[in-house]
């Protein structure tokens, strides 16, 4: 097998087959780790079933020149995201966003943000991603969402009824008992 390989940079995979013979192929893994200058995390994949994120620096100022991307797995199951503090460098009100934040319903953008326009409340059933961009000039608080993965609670199964391993009729296990 190959080594792990550990990259700063993009790493490209070539698989290149003939036609002779076939085989059963291969799998591997990835992780991509985003990091601040000073060492914190700058966006990750969410697969808990409820978390809280805050912008890197949260709540003094983020940094300058970010490009973190959050993304929250759902299976399938209803997710809902609310942002309950949001704080962005807006580029006024001719120049749009200078910092801002995407959010993406799969592979839908809902809306680019900025400013202190909150982002809404979405709900989905989809992948969610968050996107913060930063430039190099001015630096915001940022921002703090929640989120939750409607995931189903277990529910309660009552045991199966006990059964017998006897043929029925053979005097055994058979239910009612007869006096003759």
């Amino acid at each position: 097998m190959p080594p792990a390989i550990t990259a700063t940079q993009d790493i490209h995979i070539r698989f290149v087959t003939d036609e002779l013979i076939s085989g059963p192929g291969f799998q591997f893994s990835y992780i991509v780790q985003h990091e601040l200058a000073g060492g914190g995390p700058c966006g990750t994949h969410l697969h808990d079933s409820y978390g809280v994120v805050t912008s890197p620096g949260y709540p003094d100022s983020y940094q300058s020149n970010m490009d973190c991307t959050w993304t929250i797995h759902g299976g399938g199951y209803e997710i809902t995201l609310t942002f309950t503090d949001f704080v962005l460098e807006n580029g006024g009100y001719y120049s749009g966003c200078y910092d801002y934040v995407e959010i993406y319903d799969g592979r839908e953008i809902v809306g680019t943000y900025c400013g202190t326009d909150t982002p809404p409340t979405l709900t989905t059933t989809k992948d969610v991603r968050i996107k913060l961009v930063t430039d190099s000039s001015l630096q915001r608080p940022g921002f703090r969402f929640h989120y939750r993965v409607a995931v189903p609670s277990s529910t309660f199964k009552p045991e199966p009824e006990k059964t017998t391993m006897k043929p029925e009729g053979s005097g055994e296990g058979s239910g009612d008992d007869f006096i003759f």
